[in-house]
């Protein structure tokens, strides 16, 4: 179920967010709260782009999905910021509050820490960055179609939290990192 499939890494990002509470510093701290700022956005805009997959075509199933890159073409494109963004590549949110944990872990010279959350970044990336979109968009036809379109107004709803996602990336310290205590 491509909804259960994200929500599972919903444990992986709190556990970024554990991980720097448990290191304490400063830079660790603000790392865990620009997380939770970053997640709320990407992870929505993932659940939406998932829930736009499943209003058009009536189906949630990865095993029941694929060749829908052409007639879904924004949904995939919204989807992929959403990926990258929850993935910590550079220019979104991601990268930025997941690089505070990361630094933090590597400044207080706990290697293993760091390297730990390195690997599990590489793994969000496998499993939403390259897993869920090809299933769902490349991967071989199960004969899944779309049956309605999507409404502009889920669009508009994804594109705010895409944008969202950019921005907080690009320019952190015109957002809420410049309000972080630390």
């Amino acid at each position: 179920d491509i909804r259960r499939l994200l929500a599972y890494h919903i444990i992986s990002q709190v556990g970024y967010m554990v991980a720097g509470v448990g290191l304490g510093t400063a830079l660790a701290l603000n790392g865990a709260a620009a997380h939770a700022f970053a997640h709320i956005f990407y992870k929505g805009l993932l659940m939406m782009s998932a829930g736009a997959v499943i209003y058009a075509t009536g189906r949630g199933k990865l095993t029941e999905l694929g060749h829908l890159a052409g007639p879904l073409r924004w949904t995939l494109v919204l989807m992929m910021i959403g990926a990258f963004s929850i993935s910590g590549v550079p220019f979104f949110n991601g990268y930025v509050s997941k690089s505070m944990i990361v630094s933090a872990a590597a400044y207080s010279e706990r290697a293993p820490i760091e390297f730990l959350l390195l690997v599990a970044s590489m793994g969000t990336f496998l499993h939403t960055g390259l897993k869920l979109p090809w299933f769902t968009f490349f991967g071989e036809d199960q004969g899944a179609r779309v049956i309605r379109p999507v409404p502009p107004s889920m669009y508009v709803a994804m594109g705010l939290a895409a944008v969202v996602c950019f921005v907080t990336g690009v320019v952190p310290g015109m957002t809420l990192y410049a309000l972080l205590p630390f």
